[in-house]
């Protein structure tokens, strides 16, 4: 991965980032995670570019999904699934079953943005190891 972000100011410190991910199956991933925009343009937006066919996503409001030369135009309830995640996650904790996102997937995010400092810290690519985690037993057993 590499990363460059634009020159602090007064305003903004690594607030304008720009990541490039290569991975192991030959594709690319753009993020560009930017704050000095302006607030008449939606803030979060999402293209997706595979085997010839593109969605692009406004906002979470508006999906457009292109193939074969159409374009398939749908207006969204803006859900970022934040409520949904929740509910899942207090669900899975009183059932006692595995929480919606797995633990070792969260690591392995956590590790890819510890390794985007480290480019923008170092001005080089940073190869992001995949990250082992293994189950953890945890006793409810008074000690």
């Amino acid at each position: 991965m590499t990363a460059s972000a634009l020159p602090d100011g007064s305003r903004y410190h690594r607030d304008n980032v720009a990541v490039v991910l290569n991975f192991a199956d030959g594709s690319v991933g753009n993020l560009l995670y930017l704050a000095n925009g302006d607030s008449a343009v939606p803030k979060e937006f999402y293209e997706v570019f595979c085997a010839g066919s593109v969605a692009r996503m406004e906002n979470f409001r508006t999906l457009e999904l292109a193939r074969n030369g159409k374009v398939r135009r749908l207006k969204l309830r803006q859900d970022k699934g934040h409520r949904n995640e929740f509910d899942m996650t207090l669900e899975r904790m009183r059932s006692g079953k595995e929480a919606p996102i797995p633990f070792a997937e969260l690591v392995e995010v956590t590790n890819a943005t510890f390794c985007v400092i480290e480019a923008l810290s170092t001005g080089s690519a940073v190869i992001v190891e995949n990250v082992h985690t293994y189950p953890v037993e945890v006793s409810t057993a008074a000690v």
